[in-house]
């Protein structure tokens, strides 16, 4: 795949590594934000438990409720996550 055909370049890449990293978005920092009750939740494809435990949104929060939870939140929120 030519570098042109990519989503993100490397450069985008990389940021949104180190977003996701220093918001702590890794199975460790979702399931220690979760909670147990709220991780299995997710595993059985019920979010109501972890869509409660994300209700501050702060970025850790706001990521999970996008990528686990398949939620829409507001670009801006989105964007200060990231």
């Amino acid at each position: 795949m030519a570098e042109q055909d990519m989503l993100l370049s490397p450069t985008g890449v990389e940021a949104l590594r180190t977003a996701l990293t220093r918001a702590r978005f890794t199975s460790n920092g979702i399931a220690d934000r979760l909670g147990a009750q709220a991780t299995g939740g997710v595993a059985r494809n019920d979010f109501r438990a972890a869509l409660k435990a994300t209700e501050d949104r702060d970025p850790l929060a706001t990521l999970i409720r996008v990528f686990i939870c398949d939620q829409t939140e507001a670009e801006a929120v989105v964007a200060a996550a990231l």
